[in-house]
């Protein structure tokens, strides 16, 4: 669940150039929700998402995910327990997929990084093979750990 309290983000703070971008926002999305953010230009649907994003840290308030509070936490830490399209193809995605494509390589990377980690944690070796796997090679491991038991 990630839940927004009371969250505020000015830009140029105390100067004739001041932008109250959010202001006292509160919002709570159950995992698994699918929400859509509406509003004029200008209306902080972008300040929105890149206060969650950690893209800046916001200047009141508190964000969470799964009551952990992420607030403080930087862009880079946050983008481990959550992605984000962007709206603007050349930031963040390869331009020449599609939506979904991005998608699909996203979640291929998280699951290279979940790879990593039982390769790391069972000691397989699986980086280093000088030849391709079988499948039941590549199929025992994750099977065993998903189980909780050693190779």
């Amino acid at each position: 669940m990630l839940e927004m309290r009371s969250v505020t983000k000015v830009f140029n703070p105390r100067t004739p150039n001041e932008v109250r971008a959010i202001e006292g926002v509160d919002l709570t999305l159950e995992e698994g929700a699918f929400v859509a953010i509406i509003g004029t230009n200008g209306s902080g649907k972008s300040t929105l998402l890149n206060a969650v994003a950690g893209t800046f840290l916001v200047d009141s308030g508190a964000i969470s995910l799964d009551g952990t509070d992420i607030t403080a936490w930087s862009e880079h830490r946050r983008a481990r327990l959550m992605g984000r399209v962007f709206q603007n193809p050349f930031s963040g995605t390869s331009p020449n997929l599609t939506i979904a494509q991005n998608l699909v390589m996203a979640a291929s990377a998280q699951i290279m990084l979940q790879f990593a980690a039982l390769e790391s944690a069972f000691g397989l070796g699986i980086w280093n093979l000088p030849r391709p796997l079988k499948g039941g090679e590549l199929f025992l491991p994750l099977r065993l750990a998903q189980r909780g038991e050693r190779a």
